[in-house]
């Protein structure tokens, strides 16, 4: 999407700031009276190509003044949070997203006083599938583990991109053993995934920490995030491709997911 686009709306949308505050309007070429925007006051025609219309669609409704165009500044505002919250490559979340969302389920946990987990994963060695295959199999290996997370997840979680190679998910009003069955879950889809390349399959696994935050205990984004990336440090010091979990500090440390455990998560 180009800039200007951005520029444009933030310019027209009280909702953006909450967005994407840092977009500046810099750019926009527009006109109001008395704080409010008129649609046929604006040029739009760089908009309206952004999101795929023609140059006579263009033509047509600028021949138009009075032509409702709510519909159209409707699909650049979606087009607009969707590619602000979404990371591009993978089209799941982006690290804005997992910060604004993260915050908020803490506050909720506080709040409901249900706790709130976390699970951060890293892809194993992924640097060989860049050196080895070239960064087209690294981008396909980076979509196709996110692909596979989204398919294990429950319809209350989200995953975001938040590092090279890096995800976070976000398990709301979860406990120990389910956050543990979801981690494990996606461990095992991602161990069976087979990444194509040329004559071959490429697999591919993941390292998993997961934290959980305690509802009495006023937690922090920082304070979760660490302890779940010291949880995921010791799955790649165990090894790498398994689980390690981390509980409040007040009730210990760190504690892996036993091999017991994941016998009775897998059934």
């Amino acid at each position: 999407m180009a800039q200007n686009l951005s520029d444009f709306i933030d310019a027209i949308s009280l909702q953006l700031t909450k967005l994407a505050p840092d977009l500046r309007p810099d750019q926009l070429r527009h006109k109001c009276r008395g704080g409010v925007v008129f649609w046929s006051d604006l040029d739009l025609a760089e908009s309206f190509r952004a999101i795929g219309l023609s140059d006579k669609q263009i033509a047509i409704i600028e021949a138009n003044p009075h032509l409702d165009r709510t519909p159209i500044i409707q699909q650049l505002l979606e087009e607009l949070a969707r590619t602000t919250l979404e990371d591009g490559l993978t089209h799941v979340y982006n690290r804005r997203y997992f910060e604004r969302s993260m915050n908020s389920e803490l506050d909720r946990s506080r709040r409901d006083q249900r706790p709130c987990g976390l699970v951060l994963l890293d892809i194993d060695h992924f640097k060989k599938f860049n050196d080895t295959y070239g960064h087209d199999i690294g981008d396909l290996v980076l979509k196709s583990v996110a692909n596979t997370i989204n398919d294990s997840l429950r319809s209350t979680d989200t995953v975001s991109r938040v590092g090279g190679e890096e995800f976070a998910i976000i398990v709301p009003n979860t406990f120990r053993m389910d956050a543990s069955y979801l981690a494990e879950r996606i461990r095992q889809s991602v161990e069976e995934l087979r990444v194509p390349y040329q004559n071959e399959s490429l697999q591919v696994t993941i390292s998993l920490g997961v934290a959980i935050n305690d509802p009495k205990i006023v937690t922090s984004l920082d304070a979760i995030y660490k302890r779940a990336d010291n949880a995921l440090y010791e799955a790649k010091n165990s090894g790498r491709n398994c689980v390690r979990f981390s509980i409040a500090e007040s009730e210990k440390s760190s504690s892996a997911v036993t091999a017991d455990e994941r016998n009775e998560l897998l059934g």
